[in-house]
This record gives C-alpha cells, sequence and structure tokens, in this order.
C-alpha cells in the first residue's frame, strides 16, 4: 500500500490522517512489515481488508509511539574534560602510585576515551550525592575489578548531572 492509499483508507474509514500519515511512512521505511501488511489482506473481502489495514495502521501508530518514548530515555553525551580524564588515568590504570593500588584497574591497551563514550545512551542511575552512574556489560575483559580481583567485562562511568565525567572504573559501583 503506498502512502496516498494509506491516507485515504484511514481518513475514509473515520481515522486521522496525520495518523495514518505517519502510519505509511512508517511502513515504508521498513519494506518487511509493509509486505507483511500486503500478504495478510491478499485475497479478503474488501470490508475485511479495510479493517485489517485499519488495525495495521494503528499497530503502526503504537510502535511511532513506542520509538518516541524510547528517543526520551537516551542520554546526552558523556562530558569528557581533562580533570575527569585525569582523575580516570591517575586511579584506574595501571601504574606506580601506592595510594591507588587497591583500585579497579583497566588493561593496558585500553582506549579509554572510546570505551567510556560508549557508555553515552547506557541506563543512568541517579545516586545519593546526585551525580549519576552507568554500568553495563562492555562485551569483553576491560581490566580488573577491585572487589572480586578477577577480569570483568563490567564497566561503570561516574557522571555529574551536567554529563561531565567524574570518573570510570572497570566493575560495579
Amino acid at each position: 500500500m503506498i502512502a496516498r492509499e494509506a491516507v485515504a483508507l484511514a481518513a475514509g474509514l473515520g481515522g486521522s490522517v496525520k495518523s495514518a500519515w505517519d502510519a505509511s511512512v512508517a511502513a515504508f521505511l521498513n519494506e518487511s512489515l509493509a509486505d507483511i501488511a500486503l500478504k495478510s489482506m491478499q485475497g479478503l473481502p474488501i470490508e475485511a481488508a479495510a479493517v485489517t489495514g485499519v488495525r495495521l495502521l494503528k499497530t503502526a501508530d503504537g510502535i511511532a509511539d513506542a520509538a518516541k518514548e524510547t528517543t526520551l530515555l537516551l542520554n546526552g553525551p558523556i562530558r569528557m574534560t581533562e580533570k575527569g580524564m585525569a582523575h580516570v588515568v591517575e586511579r584506574h590504570t595501571v601504574n606506580d602510585i601506592a595510594k591507588f593500588a587497591d583500585k579497579s584497574k583497566f588493561n593496558e591497551a585500553e582506549n579509554l576515551s572510546t570505551l567510556i563514550s560508549s557508555g553515552t545512551h547506557q541506563q543512568m542511575v541517579q545516586q545519593a550525592n546526585g551525580n549519576f552512574a552507568r554500568t553495563w556489560d562492555a562485551g569483553r575483559s576491560i581490566g580488573i575489578d577491585r572487589v572480586t580481583g578477577q577480569q570483568t567485562s563490567v564497566m561503570t562511568v561516574i557522571t555529574r548531572p551536567n554529563g561531565e565525567l567524574v570518573t570510570a572504573f572497570p566493575g560495579r559501583p
């Protein structure tokens, strides 16, 4: 079904032209959804096909609404400042600073900027001090977790409410 037909069908059956347009654009962008819709309506009497089409448009509206809500969950960027990166390097990379020997340490070959940036859209949990923690599985070993003393793929990034980096380390907070 092309966009013009979807709009006419929805408008003619009491649907909203805007929602029909949005749904038809979504269907156009997702060709497999359009193929499924057409196959499901083939051989149906015109009245049944029209009802099926309206149901599909309502489903597409629901998908579009869910996508809009999901977008709202995405975070802003992690702002890597000189101070924040210095903190991470000083405390959480392998070095000879004795007072930080008991901290979680990144593996020596890690690209810290890339690794930290990969957490931008991870779920944020507000801490008691107002900062936010993002903790996720990086999908590979990234360093030693101080709690277990073992290699871990889990990573935590702490940011201020404005997105400025406070710290980042292997393991959980």
